[in-house]
């Protein structure tokens, strides 16, 4: 505090700008990181979420292999061979958009639990599906062999099972972790609009500190209100050179400075009062000797005169 009191006021005014718009530059930041980086229970977001949901509700994704396990039963159930071999090119497609589902879930799921039950514990099971499906269930319906068909279908059945158990445990840690980040965001939106609460109080209150310095100071090198120091200098404009200028305190800066110039002013005042009545005294004594001198002209005057007459009478 002591070396603002020793800044300029410019330097004390900039001061006091930089700490309002830098405490507003990082609450502005902070309030746009915290945006940008938690969008949770927003109107956008819970629409996104439900549908998400909904298509969840209705379609099972590429991963879990239900659909595949549907279509190999209604081929089972169907005698039909064009409808058999329709069967057979929606299984291979259904597939291919598991294998793409594995290689993306691969990129982009961090390592852990649900990487590895997608990358190996439900994923295993799957391939060994899809691969006797293709193999053998298909080749065999195409013979018309029931009882290898049979056989097939429950070994295909046992892999199902093993998939739908390591899905069902996947689907339950998604759950748990789902629910984990929704706390985690909760409490950082919360943390964060502490945190911008607490940078904006700490701004108001060292602005406010600044300020009251800067003011003080400002004061301090005026030497007193403003309002009483344009009062004294409207008085002394006006000629009243009476008014006292009284301050509790040390007197400083401008009301020091229009104290000595009244006082100043004062003496100034006095001495010319003094020269004056000293110019005003020996001018009446001039004026005295002037008018010694006109009586002393008039009676050498007279003398001449009476010289002149007797000269006269003597001639």
């Amino acid at each position: 505090m002591i070396g603002i009191k020793n800044l300029r006021v410019k330097s004390q005014l900039i001061l006091l700008c930089c700490v309002i718009f830098g405490g507003f530059i990082i609450f502005g930041l902070l309030a746009f990181y915290s945006i940008n980086t938690i969008k949770v229970n927003g109107p956008i977001y819970k629409n996104i979420v439900q549908g998400k949901d909904l298509v969840a509700d209705i379609l099972p994704p590429p991963e879990y292999i239900l659909e595949s396990y549907l279509t190999i039963y209604q081929a089972a159930d169907d005698p039909n061979p064009a409808r058999q071999n329709a069967l057979r090119e929606k299984f291979k497609q259904l597939r291919k958009d598991f294998e793409e589902g594995h290689d993306h879930w691969q990129k982009d799921l961090p390592d852990g639990p649900m990487k590895d039950i997608i990358g190996k514990k439900s994923y295993t099971p799957a391939v060994a599906f899809y691969e006797k499906a293709e193999k053998e269930l298909f080749p065999a319906l195409a013979s018309h062999d029931t009882g290898k068909v049979k056989i097939i279908m429950e070994e295909l059945g046992k892999n199902y099972e093993i998939h739908r158990q390591a899905i069902d445990e996947l689907v339950k840690l998604a759950d748990s972790r789902n629910k984990a980040d929704e706390t985690s965001a909760t409490g950082t939106i919360r943390n964060q609009a502490l945190l911008l609460i607490v940078i904006m109080v700490i701004t108001i209150l060292v602005a406010s500190v600044l300020a009251y310095i800067i003011a003080r100071n400002l004061l301090y090198q005026i030497g007193g209100e403003p309002r009483e120091i344009a009062d004294v200098a409207d008085r002394v404009a006006h000629g009243d050179l009476t008014v006292a200028l009284e301050s509790s305190g040390k007197v400083t800066g401008i009301y020091a400075s229009m104290a000595a110039m009244v006082t100043g002013l004062k003496e100034l005042v006095l001495n010319i009062k003094t020269n004056a009545q000293t110019i005003a005294a020996a001018s009446e004594q001039l004026s005295a000797s002037a008018e010694q001198m006109s009586r002393g002209v008039s009676d050498q005057s007279g003398r001449t005169s009476q010289i002149a007459t007797s000269a006269e009478e003597t001639s």
